[in-house]
């Protein structure tokens, strides 16, 4: 296990806030209201499916190029490089605890993944939508 991860995750930006998510890691997303909650919120998601990949016991994917990842991007999209130390994000796990939630799209449980504490607010609908479509098109250009 490694004590510093580094992944790129795209924030997309919308009139109703900023959706997050990181094209390496299958469900890890997150949303905010500015740039500094982005960050904190990336920087958490990251590091609860850091931990979640670490239980289970499956290997961490590396992360992708960023250069590559650029040419992928929409206009109101950027690129951001989040960095997580896992000796502190282990034990604020461990000490508070996470849930796994079901992950439901068109009424349908898809998978279960962590939820990170969000301050109370849902996840916008059109997350999950967007983050199946950068994903769909971020592995065909490969």
């Amino acid at each position: 296990m490694q004590d510093n991860y580094t992944f790129p995750a795209i924030f997309d930006y919308a009139n109703d806030g900023i959706s997050i998510f990181f094209p390496d890691l299958a469900n890890c997303f997150s949303c905010a209201d500015n740039n500094s909650e982005a960050v904190f919120m990336a920087t958490d998601a990251l590091s609860l499916r850091l931990i979640s990949y670490e239980e289970d016991g499956s290997p961490i994917p590396e992360p992708s190029d960023v250069f590559e990842i650029k040419k992928r991007l929409e206009p109101n999209q950027i690129l951001t490089l989040i960095c997580v130390y896992m000796p502190h994000a282990r034990k604020r796990f461990n000490d508070y605890g996470c849930k796994r939630h079901q992950l439901f799209t068109n009424s349908k449980k898809t998978e279960k993944v962590i939820i990170p504490n969000l301050g109370g607010k849902m996840l916008p609908e059109k997350l999950s939508g967007k983050i199946i479509q950068f994903v769909k098109t971020y592995h065909e250009g490969d």
